[in-house]
């Protein structure tokens, strides 16, 4: 038994490439990058920066009564109010920008590659559970709910810089080490 199968014609025998029916073309990491370095730019100084949303007043939408504002609770709610859009355009832009990032295929996607795919994956995953135990048993409060928001960026972030570091870095450091 042959080790490559023959392609669809049957006439040669070429190593083949690993089909992944859930990955972006390659070109689509690039949109993720654009994506994703503004969105941590400004989530950064709305996290260090206080009201931050201030200096970018031409976010401020108007929006009908019926949107649920922060003080949904408290009675005589119903009227218009503004809102700055900013904290959801960083949500949306950063959530977007990884998926690409995380889910773009490589160049050349073989099984190697998928299988680095899966244990970055998984290992993405294990660390992001850790996190949220230990911040769980460790902050309390306030905080814990910024944790929380962390938190939905946490799993593909690790699943980023480890599948990276494996394809990219550490090769390097081996043929460093083997000199």
């Amino acid at each position: 038994m042959d080790a490559w199968p023959a392609d669809h014609t049957g006439t040669s025998k070429q190593k083949q490439t690993m089909k992944s029916r859930f990955l972006f073309p390659n070109s689509c990491k690039k949109w993720g990058w654009i994506l994703t370095i503004p969105a941590l730019a400004l989530g950064f100084c709305t996290m260090f920066i206080d009201d931050f949303a201030q200096y970018l007043p031409w976010l401020n939408v108007n929006l009908p009564g019926w949107f649920i504002g922060a003080d949904f609770l408290q009675e005589g709610r119903g009227g218009p109010f503004t809102h700055n859009i900013l904290p959801e355009l960083i949500v949306t832009f950063l959530s977007a920008g990884l998926v690409l990032i995380a889910f773009s295929k490589e160049k050349v996607e073989d099984e190697r590659i998928s299988q680095i795919r899966l244990e970055s994956l998984q290992w993405g995953v294990l660390i992001n559970v850790l996190y949220v135990v230990l911040a769980t048993v460790l902050v309390y409060g306030g905080s814990y709910l910024s944790v929380l928001v962390y938190n939905m960026f946490t799993p593909l972030l690790f699943f980023i810089i480890r599948f990276n570091w494996i394809l990219y870095v550490q090769p390097r450091w081996e043929r460093k080490e083997a000199l």
